[in-house]
């Protein structure tokens, strides 16, 4: 099989010998993915008005972490009551006629350089072509 995209050959996604690997965050400019040794995981994103999160479990299995939510909360910022995302209303409201995420996602864990990054399938072409503009890999961690 042919593991080249975008004219570069990139690594297959890594085997990663050990689930522990995976434990830590990981930051993107859209979100904070944490995994936890607990077996538990939990996400962060929002902007200027509205923050979000998503919380479950997770599973690795033939090389893809699997992340499986079991809650989902949206605020406006400077509030303190959240309202639960699996609410139909309440995602209506926060999101218009976005279709919603799904509950189980999987990520491929790619290393690159120094660096892990855990990427959706359909993402992999978009994490391509960063590498070939040379926005990635970058020097600091974060956004």
């Amino acid at each position: 099989m042919d593991d080249r995209l975008s004219g570069i050959v990139i690594d297959r996604p890594a085997r990663i010998g050990q689930e522990s690997e995976l434990i830590g965050k990981f930051s993107s400019s859209y979100s904070t993915i944490t995994v936890e040794a607990t077996g538990n995981y939990h996400e962060n994103w929002g902007d200027c008005t509205t923050e979000s999160y998503e919380s479950g479990k997770y599973s690795y299995s033939e090389g893809v972490l699997f992340l499986a939510a079991t809650k989902r909360g949206v605020r406006n910022r400077g509030e303190k009551r959240w309202r639960n995302l699996f609410d139909r209303d309440v995602y209506q409201k926060f999101n218009g006629d976005d279709p919603p995420r799904a509950t189980r996602r999987g990520f491929l864990p790619i290393t690159w350089g120094e660096r892990l990054y855990l990427m959706e399938k359909e993402d992999l072409i978009d994490f391509t072509n960063v590498i070939n503009f040379g926005i990635e890999p970058r020097a600091e961690t974060g956004c």
